[in-house]
């Protein structure tokens, strides 16, 4: 149960951020800022609970570590980003969400194919990188022809 909720609030997190635009009130970026600095200070509450039940193995997990860095870099800035008002740079926050796969390392049924589509996407990544940079080559290539092709031809608006 306590996974679960963990999972709530990391998705909840995730969703006020996505909350956020340019032309946002000011009422309403400040109650997204502050349902922002609860859900990371209720984050930071499970942290401090899995150090004091840990103890020092809490480090021995890479997952755990993740878990520490990412808190500890939006905690500091959660309050700041609260205090400034700023609607800029939410990239930090954004590192919370990936606290999340941790969760899909279970041994459900769900769980489970998840983690098997998620290695089968880290083994097949190299391969769709050449593929895209390819592509990518040819676009560029068939750009640079255009722009040769029709570097000579008077621009006029109206194209009758």
């Amino acid at each position: 149960m306590w996974d679960y909720t963990i999972i709530l609030v990391i998705v909840l997190n995730t969703l006020t951020l996505a909350f956020r635009t340019v032309n946002d009130t000011e009422k309403f970026r400040d109650t997204i800022t502050l349902i922002n600095l609860c859900l990371t200070m209720f984050q930071v509450c499970e942290i401090l609970l899995e150090l004091i039940g840990y103890g020092p193995q809490y480090f021995n997990n890479n997952e755990n570590t993740f878990d520490f860095v990412v808190i500890g870099v939006c905690a500091m800035y959660t309050p700041a980003q609260f205090y400034s008002k700023s609607t800029k740079n939410h990239s930090l926050q954004l590192l919370r969400f990936f606290r999340i796969s941790k969760y899909f390392s279970s041994k459900s049924a769900g769980a489970h194919s998840l983690k098997v589509l998620i290695s089968t996407l880290h083994y097949v990544l190299p391969q769709l990188l050449n593929i895209v940079s390819l592509m990518l080559l040819f676009i560029f290539i068939y750009a640079v022809i255009g722009v040769n092709m029709f570097a000579n031809i008077k621009h006029s608006y109206p194209m009758n």
